[in-house]
């Protein structure tokens, strides 16, 4: 079943609660209707010294975002600062709706 950005527009409104299943459908509405690629993200698993664990905690906290947030813009613009990744794309915004930093 596909749904029109017009209903998912239409269900928001209506002030109906957006679940990941409707946040998800909405940005990839957006998406294809501002003419960029799909990009999702993936799980990866990396072992680190849990004293670094530790630490990125405490910085993401002190920044008000998740540890997994934190991680992703610093690696990001590292990519960008290494000339890796265009300086026109953009860290993918939250598609699940609501703060996730506690």
């Amino acid at each position: 079943m596909s749904y029109s950005v017009q209903m998912i527009e239409r269900k928001a409104i209506e002030g109906l609660k957006i679940g990941d299943y409707w946040m998800q459908a909405l940005a990839n509405a957006i998406c294809l209707m501002s003419g960029e690629s799909e990009r999702k993200r993936k799980r990866k698993t990396y072992l680190l010294d849990p004293l670094v664990i530790e630490k990125i905690g405490e910085l993401a906290r002190q920044d008000g975002r998740s540890e997994n947030q934190f991680v992703e813009r610093l690696l990001f613009q590292a990519c960008k600062n290494a000339n890796l990744i265009p300086d026109t794309e953009e860290l993918l915004g939250e598609t699940r709706g609501g703060s996730r930093t506690q």
